[in-house]
């Protein structure tokens, strides 16, 4: 089973306890601890303005088209990426791969890093590889996906049975080495989840799209240095958003 089923469940609990929905039976004191004293903290100007640095950069973050350019501001090149797909609607349907990374997408991650081009260029990019995602992920759960036909291909070979050449090539199992193992689960009442890279040299990203912030973790051995990720990240995503308020946010000009 997907995540998104313990997901909801984990909301409808946390938002019950947020309502005190919940009867936690009798209030009366069980011990004879004294009551618990507010601490006051004082806090000196580097550290509130450490706190408001990181409001600043929390702010900041947009995004799974981040993680691609963040990756290839990283490592200069686009590698597979695997994003869930649940297909919860047929019967024992579990998920589907969503291929994320497209010719769309190497386009426009490659024009952000480029300075001659413009920003309605850049977004006009940013729009292409977007569809091309939304039309992948539609395919994908509706059934039309790649891999798990090719898994069941692969499972339905008896023991004894060659196994098709194309499963040998060098090219499917590199497109299916995902370097960027990604989900999202979206919950207002936890602080985030997470998982390990699922090959020696990628990176596992867990990301929430809340109301009101974004949270990514990032997960990867040590020597894959997911600090470096993390940066390029909220580089990216910093030009992301001054990008999109310069071309999607302007007030259109007045025709004369």
């Amino acid at each position: 089973m997907d995540g998104t089923p313990t997901c909801r469940l984990n909301d409808y609990v946390n938002t019950s306890l947020a309502l005190n929905k919940i009867d936690h039976g009798s209030a009366n004191v069980s011990s004879n601890l004294e009551a618990p004293q507010k601490l006051n903290f004082t806090l000196n100007n580097e550290v509130q303005k450490a706190i408001e640095t990181s409001e600043k950069n929390f702010e900041e973050l947009i995004g799974q088209h981040g993680l691609y350019l963040a990756y290839y501001k990283m490592h200069g090149v686009s590698r597979p990426t695997y994003e869930s797909a649940q297909v919860r609607k047929f019967q024992h349907g579990r998920t589907e791969t969503c291929r994320t990374v497209s010719s769309e997408s190497v386009a426009w991650v490659k024009a952000m890093e480029d300075p001659h081009v413009s920003a309605d260029e850049k977004t006009a990019l940013f729009k292409k590889a977007l569809s091309s995602h939304v039309e992948y992920m539609a395919n994908a759960v509706e059934g039309r996906g790649v891999d798990r036909h090719l898994l069941g291909l692969r499972l339905s070979l008896k023991s004894n049975e060659p196994k098709p050449s194309m499963f040998a090539q060098d090219i499917f199992s590199r497109s299916c080495h995902w370097n960027l193992s990604t989900s999202q689960l979206s919950g207002e009442l936890f602080d985030g989840y997470g998982w390990g890279e699922v090959v020696p040299d990628g990176y596992g990203v867990a990301y929430m799209v809340n109301e009101n912030n974004l949270s990514f973790n990032v997960a990867s051995r040590k020597e894959m240095r997911p600090e470096h990720l993390h940066h390029y990240l909220k580089e990216a995503a910093t030009e992301m958003r001054r990008l999109f308020e310069q071309t999607l946010l302007e007030a259109p000009k007045p025709k004369l």
